[in-house]
């Protein structure tokens, strides 16, 4: 458990932002990640770290967008890449100057592209 942490985890979760977040937005995240455990904690830090059942991904058959922040300091790059590679068909847009939370930091760059993406689905998908 994350308490009397705070100040600890304020600063982490700062630096893998690759903006700065608005004071109460940061509180929350806090809040959020205060609830998580030691062990999960040391797991998901580890490099080491692998989603379970990846490999599950190639089977999908449905069109897939992955929007990908490559200044993410928090989900390796080289990860999401691969995720997109597994997908088969699986269209990847990249943002160079964005990372982790591309939904909360360009949210108009993620509906434009979710938009387009949507927009030009072939029939019956």
């Amino acid at each position: 458990h994350m308490a009397g942490n705070r100040w600890l985890l304020r600063i982490g979760l700062r630096s893998v932002s690759s903006h700065k977040p608005a004071a109460e937005d940061l509180e929350k995240v806090v809040d959020e990640a205060m609830q998580v455990g030691p062990e999960t904690l040391a797991e998901y830090l580890s490099p080491a770290n692998r989603i379970a059942g990846v490999e599950r991904l190639a089977w999908i058959d449905l069109p897939v967008l992955l929007l990908i922040g490559l200044k993410d300091r928090v989900i390796p790059v080289r990860q999401q890449l691969e995720l997109g590679r597994m997908i088969p068909n699986c269209r990847v847009q990249n943002h160079s100057g964005r990372g982790h939370a591309l939904c909360a930091e360009e949210p108009g760059w993620v509906w434009d592209h979710l938009q387009s993406f949507c927009l030009n689905l072939p029939s019956g998908s």
